[in-house]
């Protein structure tokens, strides 16, 4: 059976293009697969360590104590397991699902995250040829997010980054699926990937925008008067809210309520400032997207195409957008780089888009170009991804599989750190000292968590705390392991000025 094609009105023969192998696009994902082999059991110890830390620890609780996903528990600031207010843990509950069957294996912890790259480099496929986009593009588009360092890392960290994208790519197909034809049941499965989308972490709300486009240029304003447009968005919303306020009102740590305040209404009045925007943009062109990528998704914002891709730019310039102005009002005001990752989708889409209307031109320098983005792509990713993987947590990780071995269960960590990964290594809770190096505070707070079961103190930096360390040194026997000191504190009590 013949079909014209959208993209330029020639004939092919859709049918059998399916049923043909697309060998391109079979080697794309192959090599989607072979390229996280290497670091496949390595240990949660690179950049963000203490973020997917947090993810280990709520597997570790859902393995040991419940499987409810609505209980997520970390181990830091208590004995027990310490509820928390987070995304909805999909990666976490399957990981322990696995866990459950195979045991507790490190591989496992990235074994969904991994699956979830390979699935959204054939999204990224099939998102674009949803479009109508051209084969070439289609690939194209799955190659740049391939070769993103940014996705590839997080693509294989234990974090909701990756599930997040797949829920964005999945929310675009079923609602350009939608458009197209605007049915209650393709409503309802638009809402449900909207709602995953939304569940699976809050900045995949970006991609929103992206929808409306879709829709309203497909249809016409006129489709938003039909409650199959706009019912299974509110749903998806609804639940979404509900979710976050009750994981709030169980948590112990409410980090989606906290972070929103601390990252987006705190700083509402630097929407105002113009370098807000240069340093979001700056961090995203260089760091998050590529410097090869990003000038080919710029150029695909504004090249010249057939009028049958005019949809696909505006919906991921749409995307694109949405996701630039969030990076913008709320991960300049924080640490959090991998909040970018936002950016990466729409930015491989219209870099796809850019390329292929380079190469079409048949004009040698335009064509040289597009040689060259596509070379410089694929340095920045051989050079620059293994820099994400560097072991910067290593010296943390094997003290707290020391003290796994020799801490008694039931025994916690008084930690004077910033960072509480040293309780997800030991599998151990405990508690972190805020209260900066005054002494007499610390011997007063040391002896409190005694009382409560603390087993050892530890110094993460004993150079950044010169006086608590030598009250520590003269109080106890203590150790010096990689770079941390220990005090193993006596089974016995101590006085009120802190000495056994």
């Amino acid at each position: 059976m013949t079909k014209t094609t959208l993209a330029y009105g020639q004939p092919s023969n859709e049918m059998d293009h399916q049923k043909r192998l697309d060998w391109p696009l079979f080697a794309l994902l192959f090599i989607s697969i072979l390229i996280h082999l290497p670091t496949l059991n390595m240990p949660l110890i690179s950049i963000d360590a203490w973020r997917q830390t947090d993810e280990e620890s709520i597997v570790y609780h859902f393995v040991h104590n419940s499987m409810n996903i609505l209980h997520p528990a970390v181990f830091y600031d208590g004995l027990g397991p310490q509820r928390v207010q987070l995304e909805l843990q999909i990666i976490p509950w399957l990981t322990a699902c696995l866990v459950h069957v195979l045991g507790w294996h490190i591989w496992l912890l990235h074994l969904i995250p991994d699956a979830c790259f390979s699935c959204n480099v054939w999204l990224c496929y099939r998102v674009a040829r949803a479009f109508s986009a051209p084969v070439g593009i289609a690939r194209t588009a799955a190659a740049m997010y391939l070769l993103t360092p940014y996705d590839i890392y997080y693509g294989q960290a234990l974090m909701p980054e990756v599930v997040m994208t797949t829920g964005m790519l999945l929310s675009v197909w079923s609602t350009v699926c939608y458009a197209k034809k605007p049915t209650w049941e393709r409503s309802i499965v638009t809402g449900l990937a909207i709602c995953l989308m939304l569940l699976a972490k809050l900045p995949s709300a970006t991609v929103l925008p992206a929808l409306a486009v879709v829709v309203i240029g497909e249809q016409g304003f006129s489709i938003l008067a039909r409650a199959r447009t706009w019912v299974p968005v509110f749903v998806a919303i609804a639940i979404t809210w509900f979710y976050t306020a009750y994981e709030g009102k169980q948590a112990a740590h409410a980090f989606i309520t906290g972070d929103t305040h601390a990252y987006l209404l705190q700083h509402l009045g630097d929407v105002f400032h113009p370098q807000t925007y240069l340093q979001a943009g700056w961090f995203g062109a260089t760091t998050a997207v590529g410097l090869a990528v990003a000038p080919a998704a710029l150029y695909g914002c504004f090249c010249a195409c057939p009028n049958a891709l005019a949809p696909f730019r505006q919906a991921f310039a749409a995307w694109l957008s949405g996701a630039f102005l969030f990076t913008a009002w709320v991960a300049t005001h924080n640490a959090l780089h991998y909040y970018y990752i936002v950016l990466t989708v729409p930015a491989a889409m219209l870099a796809s888009l850019g390329l292929w209307q380079l190469w079409r031109s048949h004009r040698l320098p335009l064509r040289t170009m597009a040689a060259a983005i596509v070379c410089g792509a694929v340095t920045i990713s051989v050079v620059a991804t293994p820099t994400y993987y560097q072991p910067a947590e290593a010296p943390a990780y094997r003290l707290g599989r020391q003290l796994q071995a020799e801490l008694p269960a039931n025994e916690g960590i008084a930690l004077v750190a910033s960072s509480p990964i040293l309780f997800d290594y030991a599998k151990r809770g405990g508690w972190r000292w805020y209260g900066g190096d005054k002494t007499a505070a610390y011997a007063q707070w040391l002896q409190q968590k005694w009382k409560v079961g603390a087993g050892v103190a530890v110094i993460e930096d004993p150079r950044a705390y010169p006086d608590l360390s030598e009250w520590l040194k003269k109080q106890y026997g203590t150790q010096v392991r990689d770079g941390h000191l220990l005090a193993w504190l006596p089974p016995r009590g101590m006085t009120k000025d802190g000495r056994a």
